[in-house]
């Protein structure tokens, strides 16, 4: 699919566009984005968390399932138009869908953001609070912010196999097997849960993870991905079966941030 031609799109200075891309073909979880933590699908808390972000003007929800647009209108999100098939298969590209989005949107709207987000709603422990502050790290001279948390295993104590079955490391510098775990270098993995990018620079590299990205780091316990059963009951332990009861065990999931904007 051709890239957007920013030429003849009129791009509305601080406007921000949240979207929440939503499909219905899972084959882990049947139909995930429906599933509940906490009481509330998936798509729910996904709109929820993006409607109440200072941050956010506008909240849309790209899918190809009748049912989901219903959910997602049903919290506040706009569904201009359906996703098409082909672009909701296994293997379709999130770049693909969300041009195929924009050009809608801007054969409707007439305008496009400066700024656009992406939600996944797998990460259902997102909260507005996170969404204000890594935008406020977007606006700090950088082109795109993406949520972390710090990784489990360190990567210098991970190794490969070689063909005769003997351990390897992954590169040259490896120094797992003398180095404590705090002299070690600090590591991220992307938790799913947000990419900020400025449009321009999206469209340009057709990417959420361009060349100048920043960090906003959630803690673990915040950054599960949902794709198993046993997800979605670490989530619903970890939040109370009906939103409001925080599990005795995770003060952690209070550690919201002061922003302001």
């Amino acid at each position: 699919m051709t890239k957007l031609d920013l030429n003849s799109i009129t791009v509305c200075d601080k406007l921000t566009w949240a979207i929440i891309p939503a499909r219905a073909g899972s084959k882990g979880l049947i139909r995930k984005c429906m599933r509940t933590v906490g009481g509330t699908s998936l798509i729910g808390r996904a709109v929820k968390s993006a409607e109440a972000a200072i941050s956010v003007n506008d909240v849309f929800c790209n899918t190809d399932d009748h049912e989901f647009m219903e959910e997602a209108r049903f919290y506040g999100a706009k569904v201009p138009f359906m996703r098409p098939d082909h672009l909701a298969q296994d293997d379709s590209s999130c770049i693909d869908l969300i041009n195929h989005f924009l050009k809608g949107s801007a054969r409707i709207n007439q305008v496009l953001p400066e700024y656009l987000l992406l939600i996944q709603p797998t990460t259902p422990l997102l909260q507005a609070d996170d969404i204000d502050a890594a935008f406020k790290l977007l606006e700090e001279n950088t082109d795109a912010v993406v949520s972390v948390c710090e990784t489990e295993v360190m990567p210098d104590w991970l190794r490969r196999s070689d063909d005769d079955g003997f351990l390897t490391v992954l590169n040259k510098l490896d120094t797992a097997q003398h180095s404590p775990r705090q002299k070690m270098s600090k590591t991220w993995r992307l938790n799913g849960g947000l990419y900020w990018v400025r449009i321009k620079t999206y469209v340009a590299e057709q990417s959420f993870l361009p060349e100048k990205t920043r960090h906003y780091e959630m803690p673990r316990e915040r950054s599960i991905d949902i794709d198993t059963e046993m997800d979605l009951k670490y989530a619903n332990f970890l939040l109370g079966d009906d939103d409001e009861t925080v599990n005795p065990f995770t003060g952690l999931l209070n550690n919201t941030v002061e922003v302001t904007l």
